[in-house]
């Protein structure tokens, strides 16, 4: 059997969560997968005893015959059983161990993660989605030889253009979540996941104070509600047409809207894979992106970059240019294929399948 930890049950349909409930669905054909998501709130102390205490002793009766998976947070490692697991790192960012103004809670902090990494070298074998993550986790001392790369995948018999008539599914759309019907002809300008200060939001909100006749949909929830208030209070200030959905009813009308949308816009500051590029990408719609390292790694040349993310009007010009432009336009969408198709289920599912030893 595989015991396949994931992440809290809230998250459970998150981008980032996507990952592990993706592979999972597939794998099962083939391996006897019990999955366990955090039945408790991610900040709540319920939550840290079960994944600190309660998992940590449940694991000891299975450590000589369970894989074990975990793709969440670095600190359970001090207190989980090293034997047969394989240890999911999405990203590094919150473990900054070289940073030269730590407080004393800080530096504590810090010397236990460097502790949790440097553990992290007895375990069978370490998966991350990206290259990107694989060299940070190299510099923090981990043995290459322990590291696969896995990519996220996408479903592209799900995220695909639709044929349904793209007015019909505006029409649709704007009648189920409560959009102004008054909207329906415009533009649409699409972002998707959360609003943390690393998703640069408001130098898309920037950008719109310049474009005119815009729609700005944002889905997803913001994590931080200062910053979706800091977001309301600005397009309110500056008289923009923004729709902030923080829950999508289902898969379907995600795709519905990538399909709607006439660019995706995906200013982030700091990604370790960045999924929803891919999944606007296969649904044929066109992105624009930052020129950071761990992006480019994820579209390569199929989106049009921005250098400086924080400029609204490199980012203005950019769709600007892009909405004018119908060749450019088709060549961006064009060369979706090619990049996306790095990103099939089945291509990478055998890196699993190999990896557990079928």
């Amino acid at each position: 059997m595989i015991y396949w930890l994931c992440w809290p049950l809230e998250y459970k349909n998150s981008w980032i969560a996507k990952y592990s409930s993706i592979y999972i669905s597939k794998l099962k054909r083939d391996f006897d997968i019990k999955e366990f998501w955090m039945p408790f709130k991610a900040n709540s102390l319920l939550r840290m005893i079960f994944q600190f205490v309660i998992i940590p002793i449940r694991l000891l009766f299975h450590r000589r015959t369970t894989k074990i998976f975990y793709d969440e947070g670095r600190l359970p490692i001090l207190f989980y059983p090293i034997k047969n697991i394989i240890f999911i790192i999405h990203d590094i960012r919150d473990y900054a161990l070289t940073a030269k103004k730590q407080s004393f809670l800080q530096k504590i902090y810090f010397k236990i993660i460097g502790i949790s990494y440097k553990k992290l070298n007895k375990v069978y074998k370490i998966i991350t989605p990206s290259a990107f993550t694989r060299d940070s986790l190299i510099d923090l001392w981990i043995d290459k030889e322990k590291i696969k790369v896995i990519p996220n995948v996408i479903d592209q018999s799900v995220y695909k253009p639709l044929t349904i008539d793209s007015h019909l599914m505006r029409r649709q759309l704007f009648d189920k979540y409560g959009i102004k019907q008054e909207d329906l002809n415009k533009r649409i300008i699409l972002n998707i996941w959360s609003e943390e200060d690393r998703k640069n939001i408001i130098t898309i909100l920037k950008a719109l104070t310049l474009l005119g006749n815009y729609l700005f949909i944002k889905i997803w929830n913001p994590i931080i509600s200062s910053n979706r208030k800091k977001h309301l209070d600005f397009a309110k200030t500056n008289a923009l047409d923004c729709v902030f959905i923080d829950t999508i009813f289902d898969d379907e009308d995600i795709v519905k809207f990538y399909n709607i949308a006439d660019v995706f816009i995906f200013p982030s500051l700091f990604e370790w894979f960045g999924r929803p590029p891919i999944e606007a990408q296969a649904c044929g719609c066109p992105v624009i992106s930052t020129n950071n390292s761990w992006l480019k790694e994820v579209i390569w040349d199929s989106a049009f970059i921005i250098k400086n993310p924080l400029d609204e009007h490199e980012l203005y010009q950019k769709i600007n240019a892009l909405m004018s432009d119908n060749s450019l336009y088709d060549t961006i969408v064009d060369k979706w294929y090619q990049n996306a198709k790095r990103f099939i289920l089945d291509t990478n599912l055998i890196k699993w399948q190999r990896l557990l030893g079928k």
